[in-house]
């Protein structure tokens, strides 16, 4: 799963802090705004008010949402196709048919996506992770552990970056633990990205380096325990004071647990949340 982004977060600047801290106010209007207009399962999931680094003093406004019929579908697989031809990657087919074991995750700004991923959720057909790490894959399986994969992450921004993959990263999260109840998220990165997912999120390596014919390039297996990943934003999200002071983690930019929870009432349906 290549990755379109390696910025380090806001690590020193009081004026990226207040930033920060503005948006996390906006987020929190906007999703009490959103939700109380809209009930059940809905098609925009959150609406994120970012201003990090901007010098004009506005916000840009996102939204994140799951992609519904052909046409959004369309536009996701276009920017995937795009940034994985710019780095030098096999893009996947233009006429990729929909896998309906698979929910694909899109943040847009004015209707045009700039970031997307998708969930993979275990099948009879399996994980696309399978072709390369197949007997990694399946000691996770034999251990009772309920897997699934984050796939197809672009993304095409550059000022706000880390929020928006944080955001992207905590709704599958949501699609994958919450929802579904998967144990362990499986992604299949660049050697050279190892570090970052391993340092940002806490992935540990879990196949070693081989290559994958889908973007013919080299590929390693990473692991991480999606109960894990629940505790870390139980505990850091929103805490834009450690990214201040240097902390380097995409945690604190996750949504608060009032904004999760509204996200939670939006996407489940009535169905049950772990």
């Amino acid at each position: 799963m290549p990755t379109a982004t390696e910025h380090a977060p806001p690590a020193d600047s009081g004026a990226a802090l207040s930033a920060a801290r503005r948006a996390l106010q906006a987020n929190r209007a906007l999703q009490a705004d959103h939700t109380a207009a809209r009930g059940g399962h809905a098609e925009t999931l959150a609406l994120l008010s970012l201003d990090h680094g901007r010098i004009d003093g506005g916000a840009q406004r996102f939204l994140l949402r799951a992609a519904q019929g052909d046409a959004q579908r369309r536009a996701a697989r276009q920017l995937v196709r795009r940034m994985y031809s710019h780095r030098g990657y096999l893009a996947p087919a233009a006429d990729e048919p929909v896998d309906p074991h698979t929910v694909t995750l899109v943040v847009a700004r004015a209707d045009e996506p700039v970031g997307t991923l998708s969930v993979g959720f275990d099948s009879p057909r399996g994980l696309l992770c399978d072709e390369l790490f197949k007997a990694e894959v399946e000691r996770l399986r034999a251990s009772g552990r309920r897997v699934c994969e984050f796939t197809k992450l672009a993304l095409d921004i550059d000022a706000d970056s880390q929020q928006v993959l944080a955001s992207l990263f905590h709704m599958a999260y949501l699609h994958a633990h919450r929802l579904r109840g998967c144990h362990d998220v499986l992604i299949e990165v660049n050697p050279r990205h190892v570090a970052y997912y391993r340092r940002m999120l806490d992935f540990r390596v879990a196949g070693e380096e081989r290559v994958c014919p889908r973007v013919n390039a080299p590929a390693v297996l990473m692991a991480l325990d999606l109960a894990h990943i629940r505790r870390q934003i139980e505990r850091y999200a929103g805490r834009f004071d450690l990214l201040a002071a240097g902390e380097r983690s995409l945690y604190p930019y996750a949504f608060e647990a009032a904004q999760e929870r509204r996200m939670l009432a939006a996407l489940d349906g009535g169905a049950a949340v772990c």
